[in-house]
């Protein structure tokens, strides 16, 4: 009598369809994920960016601004239509600081500008110049308050 064995036959080099969709949809979720935050991650990049650069252009303006002011000129600023000029005056005449002699702008970017100068006078010599700027480009506005001064020498300010 001979025995009959059965050989089974071990054949795992393949992958099931079902073994195939699972690492399919695993793969897709990791991708959709990663995709995902590299979205979000550039659309806050892009808002990061453009408040930065707003704030930069306020900080250049403040600096012209401190510079103007620093030199002594009689001066004030005026805003028209968003935009942010120098009023230059006549120094020594019977009343410093009143005739208007020349206006310049204090930026040419493309920027709208508001200014408070709370009441200054013009005349750096006797004041120090409180301001709040507010600077806006689409829907990013920043605002910036400063006080400028420099060395008296015309004595206490006032009219």
């Amino acid at each position: 009598m001979r025995k009959i064995g059965f050989k089974l036959i071990n054949n795992e080099r393949g992958v099931t369809l079902l073994e195939l969709i699972a690492a399919l949809l695993l793969a897709s979720l990791v991708v959709g994920i990663l995709m995902t935050s590299f979205s979000i991650g550039a659309k806050h990049n892009v808002s990061a960016s453009d408040t930065l650069r707003v704030q930069q252009e306020a900080n250049l303006v403040i600096a012209k601004i401190s510079a103007k002011h620093r030199s002594g000129e009689c001066y004030n600023l005026k805003e028209t239509g968003g935009k942010l000029f120098f009023v230059s005056y006549k120094t020594g005449t019977a009343i410093p600081c009143s005739e208007e002699l020349a206006v310049e702008a204090v930026s040419d970017s493309s920027y709208e500008y508001k200014v408070n100068t709370n009441g200054f006078l013009g005349n750096p010599k006797k004041c120090d110049l409180k301001l709040e700027l507010t600077v806006k480009s689409g829907t990013r506005e920043v605002v910036l308050n400063s006080t400028i001064s420099r060395i008296k020498t015309e004595g206490a300010c006032g009219p």
